[in-house]
């Protein structure tokens, strides 16, 4: 037997259409601000590693060059300062005009890792001030959300075929 790792890939994805998520920033500090490390270690012990790119560390196409992105919720903060949400109101969610950075974050239920992670992402965003609520939905009403554009925020997995033809989707 030959251990390898299993070609999945599971992130959060953002809802792009979305005015909250529309800003690549935004997504930036978003990423900065989940302590990934910590969710790999705590979900996934070591059958986990915090990824670089969509594309497995395993597949040809992986660019060995690239470095995860840290863990840095002072630089997550800044961005998002930068962009004009700030906690006008003092209650510690982050607001720009007068709305707040508040979203859903989903997850397909039974899938108790991906459950766990939206619980520890829910704390993390917390403490840079945006409001995400976990919410576990029946596989198939996530992929019709996803189908439909109706979500906020999904994290899921998804398996790669190591052919890498990006153009389908």
């Amino acid at each position: 037997l030959i251990p390898y790792w299993f070609n999945i890939y599971v992130g959060v994805s953002w809802n792009t259409s979305r005015p909250l998520f529309a800003d690549p920033d935004v997504r930036r500090a978003l990423t900065l601000a989940i302590d990934r490390p910590t969710i790999v270690a705590t979900v996934l012990g070591p059958y986990g590693r915090v990824a670089t790119s969509p594309i497995l560390t395993s597949v040809w196409a992986h660019d060995k060059s690239l470095e995860p992105w840290p863990y840095d919720p002072a630089a997550a903060r800044r961005i998002l300062a930068e962009k004009g949400w700030k906690d006008t109101d003092g209650d510690g969610v982050l607001d720009r005009g007068g709305k707040p950075f508040a979203f859903e974050l989903i997850t397909n239920a039974g899938n108790k890792p991906r459950v766990d992670a939206t619980v520890m992402i829910q704390d993390q965003l917390a403490k840079v001030g945006i409001r995400a609520t976990p919410r576990q939905v029946e596989f198939n009403t996530m992929m019709s959300q996803m189908d439909r554009g109706t979500f906020d925020a999904v994290v899921l997995g998804q398996s790669l075929d190591t052919s890498l033809d990006m153009t389908e989707s």
